[in-house]
């Protein structure tokens, strides 16, 4: 009896040993679970804050991008607008330098060659017209012909505007049906004929005379 009573001791105090052993290593086990949770929720918190300074960042640089482009915008609209309001201030200066319009006139142009029925080759003149139809103005340059009205000298300067790009010419010849209050107000001399058939007759024309005579 004695003997059972001992080895029952033992064993409780086996026992004993043995729960307060394992206790503390469930204790330790718990503890490190516990703070390896609250480390992951720091992380968390401290990548979402990383997040937000680097929107934040990302933002304002954004910001500071458009707002560069916007001013760099708004500068190159105000140089463009400058150079289109310079451009057109030159060219009106240069339009009153070289405009000086004497008289307009609105009315028909045809057309002829140097080979027509009764047409000698010659102009009234006296000018070669199987040669060139243009004629080197000391003024002017180079200057299509055109037979016009006794009311304006051999050497009239008239600008033709309405036939494509305007063009002056200068009046060296003379015509039966062409002047004032006749069939055509200008006849305009071409290579030949049939040039001057393709030409043909343009209507609604505006005669600036820029110059009378030579």
């Amino acid at each position: 009896m004695k003997r059972l009573y001992i080895i029952i001791n033992i064993v409780l105090v086996i026992a004993i040993v043995a729960s307060l052993s394992i206790q503390p290593k469930y204790k330790n086990i718990s503890t490190k679970h516990n703070t390896k949770v609250v480390k992951t929720s720091e992380l968390r918190q401290i990548t979402l804050r990383k997040e937000e300074v680097k929107d934040d960042k990302e933002d304002k640089e954004d910001s500071k991008v458009e707002e560069e482009t916007e001013d760099t915008s708004e500068q190159t609209i105000k140089e463009s607008v400058t150079k289109v309001e310079d451009k057109f201030t030159e060219n009106i200066v240069e339009a009153k330098v070289i405009s000086d319009v004497l008289e307009t006139q609105t009315g028909t142009m045809s057309a002829y060659g140097p080979d027509c029925h009764g047409c000698s080759g010659h102009l009234a003149t006296g000018f070669d017209a199987t040669k060139s139809i243009t004629y080197a103005d000391s003024k002017y340059g180079n200057v299509r012909i055109v037979a016009g009205d006794k009311k304006y000298p051999f050497g009239t300067i008239v600008r033709i505007k309405g036939v494509g790009n305007d063009f002056n010419a200068i009046v060296m010849d003379r015509g039966g049906n062409i002047g004032i209050g006749r069939r055509f107000m200008f006849d305009l001399l071409c290579t030949n004929e049939a040039e001057a058939s393709r030409f043909g007759t343009h209507y609604n024309l505006t005669f600036e005379i820029l110059r009378y005579g030579y």
